[in-house]
């Protein structure tokens, strides 16, 4: 199901009780909004145009939901009284653009303005819907005395600004997202395939939307000393690997020696005093210490090439 708020013209408050909704008056565009009621909208009314709307869910099943429906001149006159307050919500290069929008509306809705969110108030239920967005007509109280609003969280069930305007990296151009930010604020608008609303964006808007996007990080760089590095590396790691395997020679070499030289000086020892024997031995028990020795020199070779290699 579609999740999206409505707000257009309609003859009179009989007529918007009527469910389900009927068409627009002709003169009238229909502005509409995914997810949420923008903030513009919200401001052109209050509590006394709450009208309950009634709908037979099944057979035996009646429910309701609320429609806002106030006068246009009652609606535009609100607007105008609301100027500070609404304004100082939003970004000051924005604030013009709440001038245009109460142009639009004097100049679009001949009769009563309509604003029906019953395919939002459907994505929980209607009675607690109904309930907050009778909050948030109430928060604007202070704007009809020219104050600031000061219960911003009743904005944030179905008008959310907190980080709309927030500076973002995005591939966006400018024009698009100033565009985007007007709709938050006052929904979008198409009549025959061609948008009536919102206009486009003014350039201090333009130069505000450049101003708040992050740019990428810049591409670095190719590195002329790539290929000496990728030398430097591949020289070192040469290195360690060869150490490594010829310490691992000289180990297992020094491993077969020096008990095989053992052995034999003590076996020559134990018959009958035979120094040849015994020289042999203690020759091959020199060689395994010096394979031993030769494994641990090549050892610390391979770290030292190792250690370069991370530098």
């Amino acid at each position: 199901m579609a999740s999206y708020a409505f707000l257009t013209g309609c003859s009179s408050r009989e007529a918007a009780a009527r469910y389900p909704r009927q068409e627009s008056t002709a003169s009238a565009p229909e502005l509409e909004m995914k997810y949420m009621i923008p903030l513009f909208w919200l401001a052109a009314f209050d509590a006394s145009d709450v009208l309950p709307v009634h709908y037979l869910e099944s057979e035996t099943v009646r429910r309701e939901f609320i429609v806002l429906c106030a006068p246009a001149s009652e609606a535009v006159a609100r607007l105008r009284r609301r100027t500070r307050g609404v304004t100082a919500l939003i970004p000051q290069r924005f604030s013009p653009f709440y001038d245009d929008w109460i142009g639009f509306v004097e100049a679009s809705y001949r009769e009563h303005l309509l604003l029906d969110a019953q395919q939002l108030f459907a994505m929980s239920d209607d009675a607690s819907s109904g309930e907050r967005l009778i909050a948030n007509l109430h928060a604007f109280a202070p704007a009809e005395r020219g104050e600031a609003i000061s219960d911003l969280a009743a904005f944030e069930w179905f008008g959310p600004l907190y980080g709309a305007f927030d500076r973002r990296s995005s591939s966006e151009p400018p024009a698009e997202i100033a565009v985007r930010w007007r709709a938050i604020l006052s929904g979008w608008g198409d009549a025959g395939g061609v948008r009536v609303w919102p206009p486009p964006p003014s350039a201090t808007e333009l130069d505000y939307a450049r101003s708040c996007l992050t740019l990428p990080e810049p591409t670095p760089e190719p590195d002329a000393e790539l290929p000496s590095k990728a030398n430097s590396s591949v020289v070192p790691t040469a290195v360690s690997v060869g150490a490594v395997v010829i310490a691992l020679l000289y180990a297992f070499a020094g491993i077969v020696f020096l008990p095989l030289g053992l052995y034999l000086g003590w076996r020559s020892l134990a018959d009958k005093l035979d120094w040849n024997g015994v020289g042999v031995g203690l020759f091959i028990i020199a060689i395994g210490v010096f394979a031993l020795a030769g494994a641990y020199r090549s050892y610390r070779f391979a770290e030292n090439a190792r250690e370069r290699l991370g530098r």
